[in-house]
């Protein structure tokens, strides 16, 4: 065997020692109270961990079944977005969601983030922690009105100044939507609009942070990071499921939640933003920071 395919050879098997199957199956079991892997079938084909997160019957019960079989139907939409705005090898969620069957009182939750990677055969590898349950608003689907979304959006920008993680306000605008799902026949527009709220949901901070604030206008905070165009095209693809969307218009902007605001700051920058966006849609010029909507 020549040197340089010893050598590639070599350094391979460094590599699978370095990263052997405990200890990966060790930081999984650092993040993750359960472990799943949804097959293409939609399926479960593999499960480990307490599935008492879902399940008292053990891992082996899991297998064969489908993960919607657990989920409360009020947020059975976004976990299903969740899982197929998997791609590309990069993590999505966490999304909050109440257990089936769980007590109005004191429904028991999880939450799950997914990837889907691309050696995997179209798998999607799933991580379930015990939580609480996520605070849906009042509207269709779960989605939050004006008011619910700004106390939403307050106490978010409050909690990541606190942990130093970066938000950002994202306004998107669905032109087109409401003709498209009038136009459709029995309960295709219905869930049409469902599909948009789980799609705005799943890309949301903890899965319950998305608004809709008038016709076809709607909001979320979520990561930064992420570009606003992989977010439309990722939208589009996940209402597009449901049915024929080409004649809707999608488009969106962001507005980054950091500076040096105080909380009653914030709340009239929130409010500018949330009006500006609500009268003038993707046609307003927005502010492109909380600091810039705190100065305007």
């Amino acid at each position: 065997m020549p040197k340089a395919q010893k050598a590639k050879l070599w350094q391979g098997t460094v590599t699978l020692v370095g990263i052997a199957p405990h200890r990966l199956l060790g930081f999984a079991f650092a993040s993750a109270d359960l472990m799943l892997e949804i097959a293409p079938s939609g399926k479960i084909a593999f499960a480990i961990g307490a599935a008492a997160v879902v399940d008292r019957e053990g891992e082996r019960s899991l297998i064969g079944r489908r993960l919607a079989e657990f989920v409360d139907p009020r947020d059975l939409a976004a976990v299903e977005a969740l899982l197929e705005a998997a791609d590309g090898a990069s993590r999505q969620g966490p999304v909050a969601a109440r257990l089936a069957g769980g007590g109005a009182d004191a429904p028991h939750a999880f939450g799950i983030s997914v990837c889907k990677l691309p050696q995997n055969g179209g798998a999607v590898s799933c991580a379930l922690t015990r939580c609480a349950a996520p605070t849906a608003g009042p509207g269709a689907g779960g989605l939050h009105d004006r008011q619910s979304f700004e106390a939403v959006a307050r106490n978010l920008v409050g909690t990541a100044r606190a942990t130093g993680q970066q938000l950002e306000l994202s306004f998107v605008e669905m032109e087109g939507l409401d003709a498209a799902a009038r136009a459709m026949t029995g309960d295709d527009g219905t869930a049409l609009r469902g599909r948009v709220a789980g799609a705005l949901r799943a890309m949301s901070h903890g899965g319950s942070a998305a608004a809709q604030l008038a016709d076809e206008r709607y909001a979320l905070v979520r990561e930064s990071g992420e570009p606003v165009d992989t977010m439309i095209g990722r939208l589009r693809r996940l209402i597009t499921v449901t049915a024929d969307t080409d004649a809707v218009k999608l488009d969106a902007r962001s507005m980054a939640l950091n500076g040096a605001a105080s909380p009653s700051q914030v709340v009239r920058a929130l409010r500018y933003a949330l009006d500006d966006f609500i009268e003038g849609g993707s046609d307003a010029v927005a502010p492109l920071s909380l600091q810039e909507a705190v100065s305007e």
